[in-house]
Parts: C-alpha cells; structure tokens; sequence
C-alpha cells in the first residue's frame, strides 16, 4: 500500500474450499520458509517471454497432452506480484496443471489477473489516504463490481 495510493480488490469466493485454504496455507509457508525474493530478473524479462509464451502456446499445450512438457511448479524462490498470485492458484489447484500451461506465472500481469474471471470479479477499492478518491481513467472504474453482479 506504501507504493500505490490504491489498489483493486477482486473477489473468487466460489473456488476457496476448507482445503484449497489450507493448501494456500502451506504454500506460502514454504515460500515465506524458502527466503523467497522479488523477481526483479523476471519482470525486466517479462514483455518478451510472454511474446514468446503467446506465440508458442498451441504447441506448448500439444507438448503437455503429448506427455513432453511438465508445468514449471509453483515453488520457485522468487516472485514479482501477479506471478506469485498465479502460483497460488496452481499451488491450491484452482487451476488444473494443464490450465497451468496456459496461465504460466512468470508471463502472468496484474492487468491479466484483473482481466480473467478465473482470478476473481472486482469488488472494490482500497487506500490509505483518507477521502481518496480513485481517478477517472483507473482500468475498473466503470467495472460493474462482484455485489452488483451477484447480490
């Protein structure tokens, strides 16, 4: 929150069963017990490995169902933001390790998360700067928001 004068909020409540909240658990208790870091290699690589990544993705998927490409694992030691949120998905099995081919972390941005419903429907703001109010040109601000569109 130091960084940003606000954030969105999304919400995905229909896939948080008791074991996929234990198993979010467990896994950043192993990210925060492996010292994880920030992927500052990663982010200044990400543009073009995920021009790579969209180029390449019907025959990585292919290369899975053939049996000749594992998903990388969720466990890596280091993360930039959105990517350590698509992990968590993969590492609750949210996403099925073949979905984990198509929505490979480390070419995952927020504006990504914030796109595909998979990762949640908007619910929100939050800031810390009191009376805040969220510009006109933020990419949800004309978003109809989850209680709107499920309450």
């Amino acid at each position: 929150m130091a960084r940003y004068d606000h954030l969105a909020v999304f919400r995905q409540p229909d896939v948080w069963s008791e074991d996929r909240i234990e198993g979010l658990r467990l896994f950043i208790d192993r990210v925060i017990a492996s010292g994880a870091k920030y992927n500052f290699l990663g982010i200044g690589r990400f543009k073009k490995r995920k021009e790579i990544h969209d180029l390449t993705l019907h025959d990585q998927l292919r290369a899975f169902f053939d049996g000749k490409l594992e998903p990388v694992s969720s466990d890596k030691g280091k993360y930039f933001c959105s990517e350590l949120v698509a992990d968590c998905f993969v590492a609750t099995g949210i996403l099925d390790p073949s979905a984990a081919v198509m929505y490979k972390s480390d070419v995952t941005s927020p504006g990504d998360l914030g796109k595909d419903p998979t990762f949640g429907t908007f619910f929100g703001y939050i800031s810390v700067v009191e009376g805040y109010l969220v510009p006109s040109t933020d990419d949800f601000i004309n978003a109809s928001t989850f209680d709107e569109l499920f309450n």
